[in-house]
């Protein structure tokens, strides 16, 4: 599946949240609701089927074992939405 971080990734977190810093401070942050949220709008903005996925089908399609590359994926591009240019280092 693509992930795509896009303006319409961005906009799904900004109504679902209200405004887009708290979201990705949120996904920073752990929580496992904004982790949900984030994928969701990364895998739907990624033109990976004509509907958009439910928070409910990504919930269930990841599991335990996804979530540290997942993780690093958000990470990597959340850092370049907000001008970070480090990268996670090969021991994370």
């Amino acid at each position: 599946l693509k992930l795509k971080f896009n303006l319409n990734a961005l906009y799904f977190l900004e109504q679902q949240y209200g405004d887009i810093d708290v979201a990705l401070e949120e996904v920073k942050n752990g929580k496992i609701k904004s982790l949900i949220a984030i994928t969701t709008a990364a895998l739907s903005a990624g033109m990976n089927r004509q509907e958009p996925y439910t928070e409910e089908e990504v919930s269930d399609m990841v599991q335990i074992e996804d979530l540290e590359p997942l993780a690093k994926a958000l990470q990597l591009m959340l850092g370049s939405v907000k001008g970070d240019t480090t990268t996670p280092s090969e021991s994370d």
